[in-house]
């Protein structure tokens, strides 16, 4: 039976994105200290002592666990894996990469990776297994990656070969690299990240140069500041504005097989890419249509049915996304599905939320068949999210 709310459809009016400063972390290789630099006044300010020895290497902020990886190109050799506590600055060792002069790392959202790349004599493109540290060789660029950026708008991997001073996408699956563009200028060993509020890639360098560089534009290069002495290594780890990060409310119904559906998510839902925000759920009953639906006018704690586990917990009107089959064994908890939820809203024009802008916030859960139920059927818990810039 078709539900009069799930099929609801409204065109919405977004909420408007204050434009802000973003801060970005890097390193002081003067005083082995981590530190923020805003975009806008370039104003360093030091957080504390990583409480070890670095030498060119790089930071990638992993946005599905909050965690800000480190990786100690010349610090040691083989180079290390660190994560950095952003509130103190301590570096505690993840483990061994495996591989020389790291001097590159970044995390891609959409595949929930986290990459390598060598610099000097030891050209390559890796993977790094964030649990042991462990780099696993994908191939070789040609070219040593000083640093590397995952770039939203583009779905790509970029890395900068400092000297040269030339950008590269990265393929990913082999290693190999294409020339994105030449810079305009001399870029020393450096740190590099991309910010989506205004789809640029920033770099910071051992020359003391902070520098920003537009991707829409081919990247045309603006020196934000200077004068700093040696930086190196650079990441974003989210808005300027306030974006917080997607949590659950409510409470997920209890099917007839007495399997307990939880909503989750992964990667960043920023308002300027088309891909990388994913929302699942685990704990299905198996082989159950399934599907996912949200709302941009709040949240609501509504009994589903008279005798019903679930609760409604968005507000109509609402957006429903593509059905599926929930996977699994039919009568086990092993059924789950996932949804790009950015991808969707790309896919889409009309879709409820559209055209996405920085702070709006959306609430969803997922349907699901279950014909025991009451309707025939049983609703998650919910999630809320806030669009980043």
């Amino acid at each position: 039976m078709k539900l009069n709310w799930l099929l609801a459809f409204l065109a919405a009016v977004p909420l408007s994105g204050l434009a802000s400063a973003e801060t970005l972390y890097t390193i002081d290789e003067n005083t082995d200290s981590l530190c923020t630099i805003d975009t806008v006044t370039g104003v360093l300010t030091v957080i504390g002592p990583l409480g070890i020895a670095t030498n060119f290497g790089d930071l990638a902020w992993d946005s599905s666990t909050g965690t800000l990886y480190l990786s100690n190109g010349w610090g040691s050799f083989p180079s290390q894996l660190y994560t950095v506590n952003t509130q103190t600055g301590t570096a505690t060792l993840v483990g061994s990469m495996g591989a020389n002069d790291m001097f590159g790392l970044a995390y891609d959202p959409v595949s929930n990776k986290l990459y390598g790349s060598g610099s000097t004599s030891s050209f390559g493109l890796y993977q790094i297994n964030k649990t042991t540290g462990v780099a696993t060789l994908i191939g070789n660029p040609g070219v040593g990656l000083d640093s590397i950026a995952w770039v939203g708008s583009t779905s790509s991997l970029v890395g900068v070969y400092a000297g040269p001073s030339t950008f590269h996408t990265l393929d990913t699956t082999t290693g190999g690299e294409t020339l994105l563009a030449a810079s305009s200028g001399f870029i020393n060993n450096c740190g590099m990240t991309w910010v989506p509020s205004n789809n640029s890639l920033y770099v910071v360098d051992w020359s003391g140069n902070f520098l920003a560089f537009d991707v829409a534009t081919g990247l045309t290069r603006t020196l934000v500041g200077s004068g700093y002495g040696p930086l190196d290594g650079l990441a974003f780890a989210g808005s300027g504005g306030g974006c917080a990060p997607p949590v659950s409310y409510c409470t997920s119904s209890t099917s007839g097989n007495g399997c307990v559906a939880q909503v989750a998510s992964s990667g960043t839902p920023s308002a300027s890419a088309t891909s990388g925000f994913q929302i699942s759920v685990s704990g299905l009953e198996g082989q159950r249509s399934t599907l996912f639906f949200y709302s941009i006018n709040g949240q609501l704690i509504q009994q589903w049915a008279l005798g019903s586990s679930s609760f409604l917990c968005v507000r109509a009107p609402t957006q429903r996304t593509f059905s599926a089959s929930s996977g699994g064994t039919a009568g086990q908890c092993n059924g789950s599905h996932q949804l790009d939820w950015l991808a969707f809203m790309a896919s889409d024009p009309t879709a409820l939320g559209n055209p996405l802008a920085a702070g709006q916030t959306f609430d969803g859960q997922f349907w699901f068949r279950d014909p025991p139920a009451p309707k025939s059927t049983n609703l998650s818990n919910g999630l809320h999210w806030t669009l980043c810039p």
